[in-house]
C-alpha cells in the first residue's frame, strides 16, 4: 500500500505531460535570455544602450498584453490557434537576438519574445489544467510547473556549456532551433490529434460541468 501511494500517477498527471513538454521549452528560452543577456550585450558593445537597459521592460510589456488575448483565443478558437503562433514568435525572436547588432534588434527581439513567452506559458498552463478532471486539477498544475521549472533550471546549464567554444550567440541560435522543434513536437503529440480544437474543448467543458452536478 505504501509503495502504491508513491506511484508517479499520484504526483504527475500523464495527460498533461505533452503540453507541459512545450512549457519546458518556454523555460529554456526564458532562462537563456535571463542568464546570458547582460554578458551577451556586453560582448556586442551594447550594454550601455537602450537595448540592454530597456530589454526587460519591452519584454514585460508584450508579455503582459498577450495574456488576456491568449485567454480569449483559447476559449473561443481552441489551443492550436494560440500555440503555433507563439512558437513561431519565439523562434523568430531568438533568431533576431542571435544576429543582433543594434539596440533596435535587441528591442525587437524583446517584444517578440515577450509576446511568445507570455502566450506559451499562459496557454500551456490553461491547457494542462483543461486536460485534467476536476479532482486532479492540482496534480495537473504541479505537472506543468515541474516541467516549466525544469526548463528554467536546465536551460542555462545546457546552453551555457556551448558559450566557451562558440560564443554567446550560439545560446540564442540553439533556442531558436528548440522553438522550431517545439512546433513539430506539438503537432505530433497534440495538433494532429485535434486535441485542442474548439469542439473538443467544448466537449471537455461539458464533461467537467457534468462532474460538478454529480
Amino acid at each position: 500500500e505504501s509503495l502504491r501511494s508513491l506511484a508517479p500517477g499520484r504526483f504527475f498527471f500523464l495527460f498533461s505531460l505533452a503540453i507541459a513538454l512545450i512549457a519546458l521549452r518556454g523555460g529554456v528560452w526564458y532562462s537563456s535570455v535571463l542568464s546570458f543577456l547582460g554578458e551577451y550585450t556586453s560582448s556586442l558593445g551594447l550594454s550601455g544602450g537602450i537595448g540592454g537597459s530597456w530589454f526587460f521592460l519591452f519584454f514585460a510589456a508584450t508579455s503582459f498584453l498577450s495574456r488576456p488575448l491568449t485567454g480569449h483565443l483559447l476559449d473561443s478558437r481552441g489551443g492550436s490557434i494560440v500555440i503555433y503562433p507563439a512558437l513561431v514568435l519565439l523562434s523568430i525572436s531568438m533568431a533576431i537576438l542571435a544576429a543582433a547588432g543594434s539596440d533596435m534588434a535587441l528591442l525587437t527581439g524583446a517584444l517578440l519574445l515577450g509576446a511568445g513567452y507570455g502566450t506559451i506559458t499562459a496557454a500551456c498552463h490553461a491547457l494542462a489544467v483543461h486536460c485534467a478532471p476536476l479532482r486532479q486539477v492540482g496534480v495537473a498544475t504541479s505537472t506543468y510547473f515541474v516541467l516549466l521549472d525544469l526548463g528554467i533550471g536546465a536551460g542555462p546549464y545546457l546552453l551555457g556549456s556551448l558559450v566557451p567554444i562558440h560564443g554567446f550567440s550560439i545560446v540564442y541560435e540553439c533556442a531558436a532551433v528548440i522553438a522550431v522543434i517545439g512546433i513539430l513536437l506539438y503537432y505530433l503529440l497534440l495538433g494532429r490529434r485535434n486535441r485542442f480544437t474548439p469542439e473538443r474543448m467544448q466537449q471537455d467543458r461539458a464533461v467537467k460541468l457534468a462532474e460538478t452536478k454529480v
